[in-house]
This record gives structure tokens, sequence and C-alpha cells, in this order.
């Protein structure tokens, strides 16, 4: 009878902890998930910057495709707006702004 109830036990809290597990898994796949929906925006004035510099910006961008929706150079109102899910963590895009020698007073917005 101990066996029996030492085993029920011992089943009852495994399958409590193992519930936990999963839920633990479930909560960061849906964070993730989060991450990966949520945007922000930056566009850059392009004044001052090469034609150059700003297509090495974008090809390098092209790389980041699980992190950056989209980037685009608009030459007639002079911008480049990248468009980047919530992946890309603030201190990857700062350490690209220095990169390329983007200056804060080029940031038209970011949101």
């Amino acid at each position: 009878m101990k066996a029996l109830l030492v085993t029920c036990l011992f089943l009852f809290t495994h399958f409590i902890y193992a519930q936990t597990g999963n839920s633990a898994a479930d909560e960061n796949q849906r964070f993730q998930n989060t991450l990966s929906t949520s945007t922000k925006t930056l566009v850059i004035n392009t004044t001052g910057y090469s034609s150059t510099s700003i297509r090495d910006l974008k090809r390098e961008l092209r790389g980041w495709n699980a992190k950056v929706i989209s980037s685009e150079i608009d030459t007639v109102q002079k911008t480049f707006t990248i468009i980047h899910n919530q992946l890309l963590h603030p201190k990857e895009m700062e350490d690209f702004w220095k990169k390329y020698n983007i200056k804060s007073s080029s940031i038209i917005s970011y949101n």
C-alpha cells in the first residue's frame, strides 16, 4: 500500500512539474512571437551622407532579414526608412548607427 502511495505521489509531482515546464516554454514562445510582430520605424535624413554609404547601409540590413522588415531610400525626400521588429535590440541599432557614423541629429523619427 505504501509503495502504491509513493508511486502515485511521485507521478503526481512529476506531472505537475512537467506542466509547469511546458507553460514556461509556451510563455517564452509567446514573448518571442510578440517581439517578432511588434515593429519600430526609424527615419534618417540622408543629407550630408554619401549615396555609397547609404547603399552600403541598406546592403548590410538585407542580412538582418529576421529583424529588419524593410529598408527604403527616398532620394526625393532625402530619407532612409528602416522598419524593424522588436527582435532587433536597441544596442544593436546603436552599434549600427556608430558603424555608419549616423549622427543623432540625422534621425528624424524613431518610434
